[in-house]
């Protein structure tokens, strides 16, 4: 509990919680450009030559 407190006052409120409190999903990912088709075939992968 010591280490928690001082991190979290070195650091801002919140930096660590003990995992018991829970998690809320703040960061999602943004999907509105993500492709249709993910690499469903092999011609989709970039070729990359050195």
């Amino acid at each position: 509990m010591h280490v928690l407190d001082a991190v979290n006052t070195r650091y801002g409120k919140s930096t660590m919680q003990m995992a018991s409190k829970g998690f809320s999903k703040k960061h999602e990912m943004r999907r509105e450009y993500i492709t249709k088709r993910a690499t469903t075939r092999w011609s989709d992968i970039p070729v990359i030559k050195c």
